[in-house]
């Protein structure tokens, strides 16, 4: 029933590959999911993984706006359902760190890192540290993280938590070509949420 609520969002349909083959997971998606606490790993057990189109890496800056809109409607349809819904973004920071790297070195990649870094520590107050610092660093900075980021956004938007929202830098760095962060966001504390 996602699909149907997000008709006349650009979404073109749900699935993978054809409807009968299943949709192997890789690093981006394992990882992600390995952060949910033991116990919490064995009580979620449906999971739905969203990919972005191709078009991110040539045209993320301009998706921000109907990525904020669908990040919307997603949120309306996660509160209309009786399940409790954990959102796990996989977010690569800047891929131009190094310039061995195979995008070579951009100096966008550390202030866009930084910019990410300062939008998770108070989304509802930093947002214009995404929604314009990040995204005009973005097309140098080649984050294939920062769309999820701005979905992510949008999905805080249509939900009344994200003016109480406490959410917690846990790492931002980089030690290789790409920076990498780790973030809790939720409105409760972060130990509460880890029981």
């Amino acid at each position: 029933n996602l699909l149907s609520s997000l008709n006349n969002e650009n979404v073109s349909g749900i699935y993978s590959y054809n409807d009968e083959i299943a949709m192997p997971l890789n690093w981006g998606e394992i990882i992600p999911l390995l952060l949910l606490p033991v116990t919490k790993r064995e009580t979620y057990n449906k999971h739905m993984i969203l990919s972005h189109p191709e078009r991110r890496y040539d045209f993320s800056r301009n998706m921000v706006p109907e990525l904020l809109r669908l990040g919307q409607k997603m949120a309306a349809w996660a509160e209309e359902q009786s399940e409790r819904i954990a959102i796990i973004v996989s977010g690569d920071l800047s891929h131009t760190h190094q310039e061995e790297g195979p995008y070579g070195y951009s100096n966008t990649s550390a202030p866009f890192d930084k910019a990410i870094g300062r939008w998770a520590l108070n989304p509802y107050h930093n947002a214009d540290s995404l929604l314009e610092t990040a995204r005009n660093f973005q097309p140098h900075a080649l984050s294939c993280g920062f769309t999820g980021y701005v979905l992510w956004h949008g999905m805080m938007m249509g939900s009344e938590m994200m003016q109480r929202m406490q959410s917690a830098v846990l790492a931002n760095l980089n030690v290789t070509y790409y920076g990498m962060i780790a973030a809790t966001f939720g409105s409760t504390s972060i130990n509460a949420m880890e029981q």
